[in-house]
């Protein structure tokens, strides 16, 4: 019986050393998950794997690049992120919609766009940087909106293919107080109509806050402009340098029965005419739609 005893002992610390063992392993896996899951327990800043978890201008948990110059130079002046961007788009849609984002970045136009829908919306969220994505994929989860946005890793032009992307992930603040140039990588890109060609709905909102991209991108959903009535796309319009297709997609979409408006303030918006117009504004937020903004 003595010898039984021993055996049921052994057999009962093998089992928990396995379980132990077991969860170590479980853990690893899941720690970067679990670890983000608890940031919102924290307050300030809390710094994962050379990135930044902070908040934006609404309280929301977000993973960035502190040395990005999109996000760095507001975290200073400000403390958190701020967007004007999305004080324009977030007119724009409804609970139900389908929106496409062009240039998410770190998520933060997503996390408004995504918390701001219900039921049936959906998010495609369309980042070339593949780095980015996995961060943005931990902000997501961190503001349980994981299941309202769909992350595709690529990038968005108006031809298959590749194309060239600046890596903002590479961005460092030099010791003067600018910034190194970023790393530039080749990355798989494609339309988005070949993209979205399995989304049956018609689109509500195309958001594109990428600079000098305008243009390929318009060419890229041509198609999902026709099939969609009320769509309404917004985009940070450069228009420097002038790109040389500009006027012919300009003209294009007129033709359509689209409208040019500039976003002045939340819900205030200056109609642009003509494309001669449209084409002398520089750095202005656009929005094209068929819809009348009065």
């Amino acid at each position: 019986m003595g010898g039984l005893g021993v055996f049921k002992n052994k057999v009962i610390s093998l089992s928990i050393i396995i379980s132990c063992i077991l969860f170590v392993i479980i853990l690893a896996l899941e720690k970067t998950k679990m670890i983000f899951k608890l940031v919102p327990m924290f307050r300030g800043e809390v710094a994962v794997n050379n990135f930044v978890i902070t908040t934006t201008s609404d309280g929301s948990p977000i993973l960035i690049n502190k040395d990005d110059p999109n996000v760095g130079g507001q975290l200073r002046v400000f403390g958190t992120i701020r967007s004007n961007f999305n004080n324009v788009i977030s007119s724009f849609y409804n609970d139900n919609s389908v929106v496409i984002e062009v240039g998410p970045q770190f998520g933060y136009n997503t996390i408004p766009l995504a918390k701001g829908l219900k039921d049936n919306g959906k998010v495609y969220a369309f980042e070339a940087n593949s780095r980015v994505c996995s961060a943005l994929r931990k902000t997501l989860v961190l503001n349980n909106i994981d299941d309202k946005v769909t992350i595709k890793d690529i990038a968005i032009s108006d031809h298959k293919g590749s194309c060239d992307i600046p890596d903002c992930i590479s961005i460092r603040e030099l010791a003067d107080g600018t910034y190194s140039e970023p790393r530039i990588f080749s990355a798989h890109c494609s339309t988005l109509d070949e993209e979205m060609m399995d989304e049956n709905r018609p689109v509500d909102l195309i958001a594109v806050d990428i600079p000098d991209m305008e243009i390929p991108i318009l060419r890229s959903c041509e198609s999902i402009i026709d099939r969609s009535p009320d769509i309404v796309l917004v985009l940070t319009f450069d228009n420097d340098p002038v790109d040389s297709g500009a006027e012919t997609e300009f003209t294009k979409l007129k033709a359509k029965g689209l409208k040019f408006y500039k976003a002045t303030e939340k819900n205030k918006y200056t109609r642009i005419d003509t494309v001669d117009d449209l084409l002398k504004e520089k750095n202005i937020i656009l929005i094209i739609t068929r819809r009348d903004l009065g």
